[in-house]
């Protein structure tokens, strides 16, 4: 639930409760008014009454003088006047006034304290008749409070709703920052180190953004500092692997070309001695088959020394010249190759070049795959996708000791600021693995160069 929808509610909680409190308050006064307005007008009208009674004409009827008096309070609010025989039965009684409003039930019930009764006694010659009681009814009174309480909760429910529209309003427009800031949190969280939040809106949220934005930088400038540190790493890597190179093709290389010239030799000259060359033939033709295997053996580890000689034709071309190399050793696996043309730049196409070439291995080493399906591709988001899935038997434990191939490729992923993940696939037939490396080259950043010591 969003910050501005928790805040609504709660003030909006907060405006329900001063509603009911306020009209609790106000059924209560209006409770005490009604009554204090029944007792007055009893008190009036009894006044009334014993004046009428008092200025009666003796020579007038003596119903026709007690129904004067009862019409003097036809359509009054609050009284009504009669008169009641000796059995308690309404000779006559005035007309009340109609309520201006129905009222609910339970409001009656809240206010209604019960009718006020006055009873008057008549003078001689008019008690005949029986005894003449006033009564309060509070119909209209009550009436009037509903009126007056419906309208003053109809104005605090507008107001409430202007004030939590008011609220939303301005939530939306203070809060706009700090939703731009959780944006770019989450990119900087995916490691986009590019975004900025605006450093506007309250002082709060705006010290917030401007210590967001000087962390980004501080990242941004530590991601560049990597990649300038792997960058130097790998060149030293590259240098090192160079000269063992070099030492294994100028040292080692002459040494067996040369046991290879004496091998031809010693050969030439026992086949003058026609004595001794039934017992060394065969020797000889075991040292020159390891002589060859040797020579053979170290092509290939200059090969993995120096595979930049490929990649000079582009990381296509490598990728097509590694799977012509296991087709050859492998010709029952089917081997599906995707990749684009363009080159990500030396150091990426190195790290995918070896990454590629030592899933490969471990699949065919491992897996006994009938298919292997390798995909380079350049995604979203400038974003280098490796894939290589194999339908063979899969990892056989995920508990067990991780081995050096497995780790050497997620060491040269994180050389190159990416990932990679290799596990078995979800429908247990083979290996997945996917790298993800980010192609985008981050904003040049002025960065304290370090010096390095070469051991």
């Amino acid at each position: 639930m969003s910050l501005r929808l928790r805040l609504i509610i709660f003030i909006g909680l907060g405006l329900l409760a001063s509603l009911a409190f306020g009209g609790t308050i106000a059924v209560w006064d209006a409770g005490r008014q009604v009554e204090t307005e029944m007792r007055s007008a009893i008190v009036v009208a009894e006044r009334i009454a014993q004046a009428a009674i008092g200025d009666s004409n003796r020579g007038e009827n003596q119903y026709q003088q007690l129904e004067r008096i009862i019409r003097q309070f036809d359509d009054d609010r609050h009284v009504q006047a009669m008169v009641v025989d000796r059995k308690n039965e309404v000779v006559i009684a005035s007309r009340l006034a109609p309520p201006g409003a129905q009222v609910p039930e339970w409001f009656r019930r809240s206010l209604d304290r019960g009718s006020a009764i006055a009873r008057i006694k008549l003078p001689a010659g008019l008690d005949d008749h029986g005894t003449f009681v006033l009564r309060t009814d509070s119909s209209n009174e009550l009436a009037e409070k509903w009126g007056n309480i419906g309208l003053a909760l109809a104005v605090l429910v507008v107001f409430c709703t202007f004030v939590l529209g008011l609220v939303y309003w301005t939530l939306a427009i203070e809060l706009r920052p700090l939703q731009a800031l959780n944006a770019a949190f989450d990119r900087v969280g995916r490691g986009d180190y590019s975004p900025r939040a605006p450093e506007n809106g309250a002082a709060e949220l705006a010290l917030l953004a401007r210590e967001f934005n000087q962390m980004v930088m501080r990242l941004t400038a530590m991601q560049l500092q990597n990649i300038r540190l792997n960058e130097q790493l790998s060149k030293v890597q590259e240098e090192e692997r160079a000269e063992l190179a070099r030492e294994l093709h100028d040292e080692i290389g002459p040494f067996l070309f040369a046991v290879g010239l004496d091998i031809a030799t010693i050969r030439q000259t026992i086949n003058k001695n026609g004595d001794v060359s039934a017992q060394l033939e065969p020797r000889l033709e075991s040292v020159r088959e390891a002589l060859a295997h040797m020579q053979k053996h170290l092509k290939n580890v200059l090969g993995r020394l120096r595979p930049t000689v490929l990649l000079d034709l582009g990381l296509g071309h490598a990728m097509e010249k590694l799977i012509d190399f296991w087709s050859g050793r492998h010709p029952n696996v089917v081997f599906d190759l995707k990749v684009i043309p363009e080159s990500f730049g030396d150091l990426l196409d190195e790290g995918i070049y070896r990454i590629a070439r030592e899933a490969l291995s471990n699949a065919l080493r491992h897996g006994n795959p009938s298919k292997i399906g390798t995909s380079i591709l350049l995604a979203a988001n400038d974003v280098v996708e490796v894939e290589i899935i194999d339908d063979g038997g899969g990892m056989k434990s995920s508990v067990g000791p991780i081995g050096f191939g497995i780790t050497g490729m997620r060491e040269r992923a994180e050389l190159l600021g990416g990932t990679i993940s290799v596990e078995n696939r979800g429908d247990g037939k083979g290996v997945l693995v996917i790298a993800r490396f980010p192609h985008r080259k981050p904003p040049q950043l002025e960065v304290r160069s370090e010096s390095f010591v070469r051991i």
